[in-house]
């Protein structure tokens, strides 16, 4: 069963792009939807290499990508850009990097935030090791000579740039 669509409600509904102060998080909110039983959320950042250039903080590469889960339909805010990375938080590399991003995101960077719904096969596909927010793990939805899912994502995107707000990026606050 596909996800049922959603919208922001925080930036509010329809800002494409939105501004934030240097160095301030921002919380992310959206209504639930239907179906939905997981949403997956995933950052691209631009501009960190060279805003952290001289501070000792390695950045792999630029855009750089990371994500950020909600483990369940109940589960509609995150935090931005401190509650990405989970899956990249016991990697020694970026250890310095997350650490900073907690604080938010430096001038002159930017990023484009996805927050997308997923059903219930898509999660029992993506999931392993200890993630078994559904239950016991079962088979896949595909079988026979080969084997694969029939899940969906249903996806909202923003944009965050950091700086002074304007009537076309006005604040994400």
């Amino acid at each position: 069963t596909v996800p049922n669509d959603f919208h922001f409600v925080h930036p509010p509904p329809g800002v494409g792009t939105c501004t934030v102060a240097p160095l301030t998080p921002v919380e992310l909110t959206w209504t639930s939807s239907s179906n939905a039983w997981v949403y997956l959320n995933e950052t691209n950042l631009t501009g960190l290499r060279a805003a952290y250039a001289g501070q000792g903080i390695e950045v792999s590469s630029d855009p750089l990508r990371l994500v950020g889960l909600s483990i369940s339909a109940a589960d509609t805010t995150i935090v931005f850009p401190g509650q990405f990375g989970i899956f990249d938080r016991g990697d020694d590399a970026r250890g310095d990097l997350l650490v900073a991003l907690q604080k938010g995101l430096p001038a002159a960077t930017s990023a484009r935030v996805m927050v997308a719904a997923g059903d219930r096969n898509y999660v029992n596909w993506a999931r392993g090791g200890n993630f078994n927010p559904s239950g016991p793990v079962r088979v896949p939805s595909i079988r026979g000579a080969g084997t694969g899912v029939f899940g969906s994502l249903h996806n909202r995107t923003i944009n965050i740039r950091v700086g002074v707000p304007t009537s076309i990026a006005p604040s994400c606050q």
